[in-house]
């Protein structure tokens, strides 16, 4: 029950994210993010001064809105 609520939660959670554009897409990097694995993403959102999604870029392409500022890092790392 636990797992069901999470996953309830997490899901309207990620509707609220895409309802609204991002102000800044970093796409195309590295992103070495500060969880428990440091996990590497390719691409951060960020919406008010918050990082509000890391995945794949094609998949975080998808917030971007006509006044969203889109990043190529090339490559590059961001920490």
């Amino acid at each position: 029950m636990k797992r069901i609520l999470a996953l309830l939660a997490f899901a309207g959670l990620a509707a609220a994210v895409q309802a609204q554009p991002a102000d800044t897409l970093l796409v195309n990097g590295r992103v070495i993010t500060g969880d428990a694995k440091f996990s590497v993403k390719e691409a951060i959102a960020v919406r008010d001064g918050r990082i509000v999604a890391t995945g794949r870029s094609a998949d975080l392409r998808r917030l971007a809105g006509k006044g969203t500022q889109v990043v190529d890092l090339q490559g590059r790392a961001v920490i």
